[in-house]
């Protein structure tokens, strides 16, 4: 992909490009996969690791270690669905996550 010169279009990109993944992969991967999987796995460690892998697996352009780390991330995000009963914590917390990784503002700090 071309580089993004225009600053202000460059911040649109980050900001509601990372909303959009948030949103949407949280409503998937955690709201949707927690109510199915609910409702044919008895377990919630079942229901966690099937939602985590997915998760984790849809990264997989990303090679093994974004694998891991993102079912992970994926496992404790479900945790946090199952805690609060609600998606809007994750998409808030997916979407920190994802500034962090795409922003560089580690590497400015």
């Amino acid at each position: 992909m071309p580089p993004i010169t225009n600053p202000l279009v460059d911040q649109i990109d980050l900001y509601l490009g990372l909303a959009l993944v948030a949103l949407v992969e949280e409503v998937i991967f955690r709201g949707l996969y927690f109510t199915l999987l609910s409702r044919y796995f008895p377990s919630r460690s079942v229901v966690f690791a099937i939602s985590a892998l997915a998760f984790g697996l849809i990264h997989w352009s990303l090679g093994l270690s974004a694998i891991v780390h993102t079912s992970i991330i994926g496992a404790v995000f479900m945790i946090c669905i199952w805690k609060t009963g609600s998606v809007l914590p994750t998409i808030f917390a997916h979407f920190f996550v994802n500034y962090v990784a795409f922003s560089g503002v580690l590497t400015k700090l």
